[in-house]
């Protein structure tokens, strides 16, 4: 279901993984090695997929503003921004299971990356898949909780704040730059307008999970506005 069969935007990379794994293993059935890669990618793979299939339950609406995301690239193609989403089993800082959310606002030649998104230019977000570079984001869910749909929400609001208010995005440090030396930490990032904005789309998760109301896509409240 996450593996991206159809085009859609949210990608649980450890499908592919486990693929790619089953089939070596069965080539190499006494390499134990192959055997430990795959067992954990297959427990990653059932935990992405867990959070995933959690977020769509508890808010459809949220999780199908990231699933339909699609921009016009410099050559004019409709094209999918891809959200991959990873774990990490380590916990970030002394508040249990963080989230990460990385992407480059420059394309591999250093210049930007031009894209139309509801009409509007913008500079894609840019990812780096295979050596190659591809519009998208990097989700990383740290620690190993069982709020990892709500981490996953507020990355999920930091993806909607680049696609919605790309100019202030693009002025601000990216999610990872805020956790680098000398990027101020984790309150210059609380602080910033993607921190506030993603907090602020976790927040409006957690109402609709709690009151059911995000089992409809009624009364959609996506993209939130910025205040």
């Amino acid at each position: 279901m996450y593996v991206d069969p159809d085009g859609r935007e949210w990608v649980n990379p450890y499908s592919e993984q486990v693929k790619t794994l089953g089939k070596a293993a069965l080539d190499n059935p006494n390499d134990k090695g192959i055997e430990r890669q795959l067992d954990n990618a297959k427990v990653n793979e059932a935990r992405i997929g867990e959070y995933l299939k959690n977020l769509k339950t508890n808010d459809e609406a949220l999780y199908n503003y990231v699933d339909k995301l699609q921009v016009t690239d410099r050559k004019g193609n409709l094209t999918n921004v891809k959200v991959y989403v990873y774990a990490d089993d380590r916990n970030q800082g002394d508040k249990g299971q963080k989230a990460q959310t990385n992407y480059s606002k420059l394309n591999s030649n250093d210049n930007i990356e031009p894209a139309l998104y509801n009409g509007n230019g913008i500079a894609a977000p840019m990812r780096i898949n295979s050596g190659k570079t591809e519009i998208g984001f990097d989700v990383t869910i740290y620690g190993n909780t069982s709020f990892g749909d709500e981490r996953l929400a507020n990355e999920a609001g930091d993806v909607m704040y680049y696609m919605e208010y790309n100019n202030d995005a693009f002025n601000e440090k990216s999610n990872s730059e805020y956790f680098e030396n000398g990027g101020g930490g984790m309150d210059a990032y609380l602080n910033s307008g993607s921190g506030q904005y993603s907090n602020r789309v976790e927040s409006k998760y957690r109402e609709r999970k709690k009151s059911g109301e995000g089992k409809s896509t009624d009364n959609n409240p996506y993209p939130l506005k910025k205040k």
